[in-house]
């Protein structure tokens, strides 16, 4: 039996387009650029570009709550500031709705241990964002690019989907804003530059969707954004940083079973939010995966590519998506139903179908 529907309540954005949602789906409708030039350099002095949120815009989350004082990683104190925003967009018109269970995605550094900082970086979000956070049932992930899609398919795996009452927060943190991390990607050929064509633009960003059943929205009186129907997982054995051929199985994996029982040839994609983010590597695999699906497409499908205007926001770069797509699908902007997939630089990859309506 095809596991229910998933209805999208709310969402919140904070990117280097918008500071909300509206502004973000529509800037990207519109195809306004968020990139700009930083002050780090390659070898050639030439300024990296980057999808970066203004600093006058930007605030800053330190290290106090009703907890005490924690001493965070300075990199996750720029994840809690890009986050803090888009929390209270998503779940400001809930507060009333008690504790709510967080997945949070976000990425992590040789420099600190994500596990042990859990606890005190949901603490911060809760405090600074003015969200109750069910701590106990809430968690932090770290698979790259897909840590979304592996939120949602732990979701769908419930047993009655629509039997329950309850809401709960997906989304991702996520950003690039890092000297270490930008020069060994430098150095590993991966950014765009003027000596290196085929690299990618970074980004940073933070989305959240609040997500419920049929019999929450009507409890609590909401008309649902979009409904997700299905999320596939894959796995590509050829990853990057694998020795095995990469043979584009993965993502083909996640893409049909994503679509499976739930798009057919009367009812195509109509749109398709891809994470292509310049890298040829991403461009193979989505080539593959739409010729083995082909006939579950429409003859005049459009693709969209986010990480052109936002850069690659890494974990949060498929949460920005979907909450852009939602938008979009409640307002008129793209036609459903919707294709949105992602691949992490290791194996997992990561697709799901929204539409406007349930059925």
């Amino acid at each position: 039996m095809r596991p229910q529907p998933m209805a999208v309540l709310s969402t919140g954005c904070f990117t280097p387009v918008g500071t909300n949602t509206v502004e973000t789906a529509t800037s990207i409708f519109a195809g306004i650029s968020g990139i700009v030039d930083t002050p780090f350099t390659d070898e050639r002095f030439e300024n990296l570009r980057m999808g970066q949120i203004p600093s006058d815009i930007l605030g800053y989350v330190d290290g106090r709550s009703m907890y005490g004082r924690h001493d965070l990683h300075p990199f996750l104190h720029r994840l809690l500031s890009l986050a803090v925003p888009a929390l209270r967009e998503c779940l400001t018109p809930f507060v009333n709705q008690g504790e709510i269970p967080w997945r949070i995605s976000l990425s992590t550094h040789a420099s600190f241990d994500l596990s042990s900082n859990q606890r005190a970086f949901l603490d911060l979000l809760s405090f600074h964002g003015e969200i109750a956070c069910d701590v106990r049932n809430s968690q932090l992930v770290d698979r790259c690019r897909t840590g979304f899609y592996h939120q949602l398919a732990e979701r769908f795996q419930k047993p009655s989907a629509d039997s329950y009452s309850e809401v709960l927060l997906v989304g991702g943190t996520d950003s690039f804003w890092n000297l270490s991390s930008l020069y060994a990607l430098l150095k590993a050929g991966r950014l765009l530059t003027y000596e290196s064509t085929g690299g990618f633009i970074p980004g940073e960003g933070a989305a959240f969707l609040l997500l419920g059943s049929r019999r929450a929205a009507r409890e609590l009186g909401i008309e649902p954004l979009a409904w997700i129907h299905s999320v596939g997982l894959g796995n590509e054995p050829g990853h990057r940083l694998s020795k095995k051929p990469y043979l584009g199985d993965g993502l083909d994996q996640a893409v049909k079973r994503a679509l499976q029982g739930v798009v057919s040839v009367k009812n195509p994609i109509r749109t398709v939010f891809a994470g292509l983010n310049g890298e040829g590597f991403c461009a193979k695999e989505w080539g593959v995966a739409c010729l083995r699906s082909q006939e579950y497409f429409g003859d005049d499908f459009e693709i969209e590519h986010p990480a052109e205007y936002v850069g690659d926001a890494k974990a949060a770069l498929s949460p920005i998506m979907a909450a852009v797509v939602a938008f979009g699908l409640h307002h008129g902007l793209w036609r459903g139903p919707v294709l949105l997939w992602a691949s992490a630089d290791q194996a997992e990859r990561g697709a799901m179908v929204l539409s406007s309506s349930p059925e």
